[in-house]
């Protein structure tokens, strides 16, 4: 167990020790999906408290699927996001953490359908199909939509809305 305080290394990364902060939403980004002093806070207390790595929640890396996610999600689909994000950075590196994003293109057909009622976006109109559910299952149980309704038939996406996509998508892997 003594291997978990010693570094690692993940390509270029130096990271101090093997303790990872795994994603999680966290909703303190601003509706846009800005950086707040709240989520700079959040991870730098963790950074303080001693993790090598820290994950950030879902970043959505495209306009296009944003409105399928939960609300306050961060986001890093233009240049405008980059300052917040950058001070997040900073305050997890000052307490020798490093920072890795967890860049998200969206859920496609196991998205919800968007707050105006536009079904969520996906390669092929197929539905998803939620599993049964079991006592054993624990990810039917933690489920974020707790709707017991029938999954939104997705709308298919054009072949242009697709390479529209890994575009910006390979754009904000550059930010």
């Amino acid at each position: 167990l003594k291997e978990i305080l010693e570094p690692i290394k993940i390509k270029d990364v130096k990271i101090k020790n093997r303790i990872v902060m795994a994603p999680l939403i966290m909703g303190h980004s601003t509706q846009e999906g800005h950086v707040t002093p709240q989520d700079i806070a959040h991870l730098a207390r963790r950074a303080k408290g001693g993790f090598g790595l820290i994950i950030t929640g879902t970043v959505m890396a495209t306009k296009l699927m944003v409105p399928f996610m939960v609300p306050r999600t961060l986001n890093l689909n233009d240049d405008s996001f980059i300052p917040g994000l950058s001070l997040v950075v900073d305050a997890c590196h000052a307490f020798g953490a490093k920072v890795f994003i967890q860049l998200f293109m969206g859920a496609g057909r196991q998205g919800d359908t968007a707050p105006d009622g536009t079904p969520p976006y996906a390669p092929s109109q197929v539905p998803w199909i939620r599993p049964p559910k079991s006592t054993h299952d624990v990810a039917s149980r933690l489920r974020v939509s707790m709707d017991e309704s029938a999954p939104p038939i997705p709308r298919e996406m054009t072949i242009e809305e697709i390479l529209s996509e890994e575009i910006e998508y390979a754009k904000a892997c550059r930010r």
